[in-house]
């Protein structure tokens, strides 16, 4: 099975770059932890989302 062509970047792809798919509060952090939870269940969830806000 296929997706799109092979020779088509990441980039062209992706309608938002990584560098604009930041996170920018604390809310956003726990919708996306909650979301991920609930489709393949708490102990299967790593959160490595990238922040542009202080975590302290």
């Amino acid at each position: 099975m296929k997706f799109g062509s092979d020779k088509a970047s990441h980039e062209e792809r992706c309608s938002q770059g990584h560098s604009s798919g930041y996170i920018t509060n604390a809310a956003d952090r726990e919708k996306g932890i909650s979301l991920a939870a609930m489709i393949v269940g708490w102990e299967n969830v790593q959160d490595r989302m990238l922040s542009r806000f202080s975590t302290q």
